[in-house]
């Protein structure tokens, strides 16, 4: 019997999957002839593990299950999930979306109210000229000059 070995396991899911290897090193920052001369390798520590898993589309103990023999790969049925776990799923994603537009009627308010204190105040101060600036998250409004009777004066650096 051949001796277990994490470098055969990764192996076999990549021929499984029929992975790309060039695709794979890319993914890994790693050369090809790198994840040949894994094949060979009996061992590797944890965070190598799981850095190949995420690669392979595949969960760290499956690798070490394969390595060790102890794998059984199980077909997927229809009624793999259960009932039960459906029903579930769905009550949570209803709660979700329950939430979600709660929090939406929440922020809808929240601009309404800004509209209302931005128009406010552009109504109170007919000679400031507002920039428009992007700051990742949102528009941010800052005024560029201001005219204060028939002087204007620049806010800019």
């Amino acid at each position: 019997m051949e001796k277990p070995s994490i470098g055969l396991a990764i192996r076999q899911v990549i021929e499984e999957k029929n992975l790309s290897i060039t695709d794979l090193a890319r993914e890994l920052g790693i050369s090809r002839q790198s994840i040949y001369n894994v094949y060979n390798r009996n061992s590797m520590n944890s965070g190598e593990v799981e850095s190949w898993a995420n690669a392979l589309g595949v969960r760290p103990n499956e690798l070490y299950e394969r390595a060790e023999g102890n794998y059984n790969r199980k077909p997927l049925d229809n009624g793999a999930f259960g009932e039960e776990t459906i029903v579930r799923i769905k009550e949570e994603m209803a709660m979700m979306r329950e939430t979600f537009a709660k929090e939406l009627e929440a922020k809808n308010v929240q601009i309404a109210k800004l509209q209302d204190t931005v128009t406010t105040l552009l109504g109170k101060s007919e000679g400031v000229i507002l920039d428009r600036f992007d700051l990742g998250k949102g528009f941010f409004l800052w005024p560029s000059s201001i005219k204060v009777g028939n002087t204007p004066f620049s806010t800019r650096y």
